[in-house]
């Protein structure tokens, strides 16, 4: 006969910067977490988003999501990677550079911060958005991008997809004189749609293993979003390494 003694597992566990087991330390903490489990399932696991921002600080400091077009995504032939676009909208640009080629340019400006909120996962994360042609700054924009996605569980992994990008700018500098932001606003959504979304989307789309992979697989259950943390409850099977593990324990008290 098998049993099981139901349990909430809080995981607000934070990464170590290298393989030497240097530790970082993080400009935040975690938030209490209250919640009540779901006593008709066998295990809740509340997930801390302090949990994905320490990870996010280590890996995608400010300057290490870089993206560019023209690529592959955005090619040259595009209409917006030419200064010809914009003979109207920003006659200046055209002015001082007569059609010609427009290279675009996006890096983050500080880690992209995450947030549990209403069964989704909200990132936000400020970019900077250079326009440049001949290999110089022409145009350069500070945006604030905020990205929303749903999240589903599947064993013990977290994933989802993007569902919702917005974002606000502003000019940081400029070598055309005064530009009206709004006069470029359709192509920054070009730009944010062929360069860090898909990146974004593409991690979300991978997903997070859940730390008690090693222990037991969740079979499918309940996935909750709550401010500050995501709730998974489910029913469990106990791995092969689990089962070796209570194997020893319990020849260790019959010895």
């Amino acid at each position: 006969k098998q049993w099981y003694q139901r349990r909430v597992v809080i995981t607000a566990g934070r990464v170590i910067a290298d393989q030497q087991g240097s530790d970082v330390v993080f400009p935040f903490s975690p938030e209490p977490i209250v919640s009540q489990m779901d006593t008709s399932l066998m295990v809740c696991l509340l997930v801390s988003d302090y949990t994905l921002n320490t990870a996010s600080y280590v890996a995608l400091a400010a300057g290490q999501l870089k993206e560019s077009v023209p690529s592959a995504l955005l090619n040259a032939s595009n209409p917006v990677m030419n200064t010809a676009y914009f003979k109207t909208s920003i006659p200046e640009f055209y002015t001082a550079y007569p059609d010609a080629a427009i290279t675009y340019s996006v890096v983050n400006t500080r880690y992209p911060r995450a947030e549990f909120d209403h069964d989704n996962i909200i990132l936000d994360m400020p970019v900077e958005l250079s326009v440049q042609v001949a290999g110089a700054d022409v145009l350069t924009l500070a945006l604030s991008l905020t990205v929303e996605g749903n999240m589903q569980h599947n064993n013990n992994v977290l994933s989802g997809q993007v569902t919702s990008a917005t974002h606000t700018s502003s000019i940081k500098s400029s070598q055309i004189g005064n530009i009206n932001v709004d006069d470029i606003e359709g192509v920054i959504d070009d730009i944010l749609n062929n360069t860090v979304l898909p990146k974004i989307n593409a991690v979300i789309v991978k997903g997070v293993t859940l730390p008690i992979d090693q222990y037991v697989s969740l079979n499918k259950g309940v996935l909750e979003a709550h401010d500050d943390f995501v709730k998974v409850c489910a029913d469990a099977t106990l791995t092969d390494f689990s089962l070796q593990e209570l194997k020893k324990i319990a020849e260790d008290i019959l010895i």
